[in-house]
């Protein structure tokens, strides 16, 4: 949130607003036109530890893949 604030300057309340909106707009486009990962014979693994929060909310860079 500190970097949508700072970068489009603007207040922390309007910068959750506009987040919340703009994650709704990409869960309706998602819903309407699913992607579909994988197919036959084929595994697909997803690491939960990216999607997840460290404890104290001390941020950290994650690898990119």
């Amino acid at each position: 949130m500190s970097f949508c604030e700072t970068e489009l300057q603007i207040a922390k309340d309007s910068a959750i607003t506009w987040n919340n909106l703009l994650r709704e707009v990409c869960e309706n486009k998602l819903i309407a036109n699913p992607i579909i990962l994988g197919g036959p014979n084929t595994t697909v693994e997803i690491d939960e530890s990216i999607f997840s929060r460290r404890k104290n909310e001390v941020s950290r860079v994650l690898p990119l893949q």
